[in-house]
């Protein structure tokens, strides 16, 4: 506690009160600042000492641990600028996570130098334990009431998203949001201060015995065949063994470790039947017939505007006789629409407002409003200047694929309502003719249409599958060995599709898993069980963590010396400090407690004097 800051605090509080030492006639403008100061401090540790000596109280040891600020972690910016990370959020939790992780040149070790720090830690003489920092105390104390703390109190999906946020602060990584073309959650460098390659991870954060490893086998095999993960994607799943709710949970996280890539995929996935049907090769004579061309009968894949403007641009080589003759009489109808919308329009303005002095003035005020809308239609913006005057211009118009094109957008006010764009109607009869054609030449999208007779809907005559549409068709056609009329078109057994990959060399392997397999053509889910996970990786866990409070307990029970439990009653008292500042503001400027907070701030004061004294550094 700085000099600085008691003198702030005696001088303010005197003037707000009766205190009679040094009066002071104005008032600091912004005392926000200090419960500010405060109220960020005190959340860093509070009370877990009793004066007398008692033992600790689960409870408070608990809650004096400092929380990092967890709601903005998630996402948030690794980079660095000078040497420290730009994001404060991560870098409050790195800060207190560095002493224990520094030498970590990956994950699994980050995880293992924490569990092997509370294994010594416990195991150690007392005397030893008087040794350590109080950097790597609180180091270990904030991770675990960070780890128990999002496992204890979120759902599963809040949980997870802010572990990985947690897993990514602890390796230095970047957090992956969602939708961002990778199954990845996050990715870190590895190697000594993270000057090694880089890894992507997926993590899974999973009940013991319950759910399975799984996800969308095309985003896996997009990821895994990409050259920028050249190492494939490494898997951490966290097993929960847990027991309790919310303040009472208690149980230890076991940590799995495992990487898909071209040598392993086969093996992980054929473990379960989900993934033996994903890695199921399409035979021959289906691979022949999925690499046809697309069939002639296919409809326009591309804009209809495009289109149109092609049209437009070889209008000779493109159009039949019938073809121009609809069009020249679509164009006959549109310049008699701009005829009967233009002197309507003008002829409604005439009956509404009088002109005078170069403007439109409604003769009831209360058409205002209607007379300025009729001005934009036929003179303004909202119709791009004015409608045509003339009808060359209309014919001009007619003939402008970019013009027709923008008729209807939402620039121009839309199709439909009040506002919408005025040349929509104008242009209709020519916009519909022209969707006819196009139709009619290149297919039409709609599977139904409504019958002009009847008014009922049914099958649209012009409809044609698109290209793509076409190819889902190919690949629905194949069936797998075993299935109820499979067809001429079938996939490969599970054998001699892990034969035929296995004389791939990699490039080839993704192409055709990508091209032919089951999972991918059908849009399937991989599946690995939790047993067949840990019979793979038959190593075990890399490590076990342990979370609850009691943990905390136990191991605040072997590490308070007396430099930490002046450095804990340093803490206690701000939070006395904060609550006396608090309730000074809150009660009017209540004279005892500005007494109490005074009181507090210099206990504060002479506690860290002591303490830098007899043990601090130059």
């Amino acid at each position: 506690m700085s000099d600085n800051l008691l003198e702030f605090l005696d001088k303010e509080i005197s003037a707000l009160t009766d205190i009679p030492k040094n009066p002071k006639q104005e008032t600091s403008p912004d005392l926000n600042f200090l419960v500010e100061l405060i109220d960020k401090e005190v959340s860093k540790l509070s009370t877990i000492l009793q004066e007398k000596d008692e033992g600790l109280n689960v409870d408070e040891a608990y809650k004096s641990i400092p929380l990092p600020t967890l709601s903005e972690m998630g996402w948030a910016d690794p980079s660095q600028t000078g040497g420290k990370i730009d994001d404060a959020a991560r870098r409050e939790l790195s800060e207190y996570l560095s002493p224990l992780t520094k030498g970590s040149k990956n994950l699994q070790q980050s995880i293992q130098s924490l569990q092997k720090f509370i294994e010594n830690t416990i195991a150690q003489p007392k005397e030893e334990l008087k040794k350590m920092p109080i950097s790597e105390l609180l180091s270990f104390l904030v991770f675990y009431k960070t780890l128990t703390h999002i496992i204890a109190n979120f759902n599963t999906a809040t949980a997870g998203f802010l572990f990985e946020a947690l897993l990514g602060v602890l390796t230095g990584g970047e957090q992956i949001a969602a939708g961002g073309d990778t199954i990845a959650d996050f990715k870190y460098q590895t190697g000594a201060k993270n000057k090694g390659g880089t890894r992507w991870v997926s993590l899974k954060l999973l009940t013991e015995k319950g759910t399975t490893i799984d996800g969308s086998f095309r985003d896996l095999i997009n990821d895994l065949s990409d050259p920028s993960k050249k190492g494939g994607i490494e898997y951490v799943v966290v097993l929960k063994d847990l027991s309790g709710d919310k303040d009472d949970l208690a149980g230890s996280l076991n940590f799995y470790s495992f990487t898909l890539n071209y040598k392993t995929l086969g093996e992980f996935l054929s473990t379960s039947t989900q993934g033996t049907k994903d890695m199921q090769i399409a035979s021959q004579q289906s691979r022949d017939m999925l690499d046809q061309e697309a069939s002639a009968d296919t409809r326009w894949s591309g804009n209809y505007f495009e289109w149109l403007e092609l049209f437009y641009e070889n209008l000779e080589e493109m159009a039949t006789p019938k073809d121009k003759m609809r069009i020249a009489k679509g164009i006959d109808e549109v310049v008699w629409k701009w005829e009967s919308e233009f002197n309507k329009l003008v002829g409604k303005l005439d009956k509404l407002a009088d002109y005078s002095s170069r403007q439109y003035i409604a003769k009831d005020p209360e058409n205002q409003e209607e007379v300025d809308r009729i001005q934009q239609v036929i003179y303004g913006a909202l119709s791009r200047g004015g409608l045509p005057k003339k009808e060359e211009e209309v014919r001009e118009l007619a003939k402008d694929p970019a013009f027709l094109g923008s008729i209807g957008t939402a620039k121009y006010g839309g199709k439909r309502g009040v506002g919408k764009d005025p040349m929509q109607v104008i242009f209709n009869p020519l916009l519909k003719v022209l969707r006819d054609i196009h139709d009619e030449k290149e297919g039409s999208s709609k599977k139904k249409v409504r019958n002009p007779q009847t008014g009922k809907m049914g099958p649209n005559p012009l409809y044609r599958q698109s290209g793509e549409e076409e190819m889902d068709t190919r690949k629905s056609s194949i069936k797998l060995p075993g299935a109820k009329d499979p067809g001429k078109y079938t996939y490969m057994s599970d054998e001699d599709s892990k034969q035929y990959l296995s004389e791939l060399d990699e490039e080839e392997y993704w192409k055709t898993i990508i091209d032919y397999s089951f999972g991918y053509l059908k849009k399937q889910q991989f599946v690995i069980t939790q047993d067949e996970m840990k019979r793979l990786v038959d190593t075990g866990p890399f490590a076990t963590l342990t979370v609850g409070k009691e943990l905390i307990r136990k191991a605040l029970e072997e590490m308070i010396t007396g430099v930490n439990a002046r450095m804990f009653t340093i803490y206690r008292t701000m939070e006395a400090l904060s609550t006396h500042l608090r309730g000074f503001f809150m009660k009017d400027m209540d004279g005892t407690e500005g007494k109490s907070a005074k009181e507090s701030a210099q206990k504060v004061a002479s506690e860290t004097d002591k303490l830098i004294t007899e043990h601090g550094s130059e």
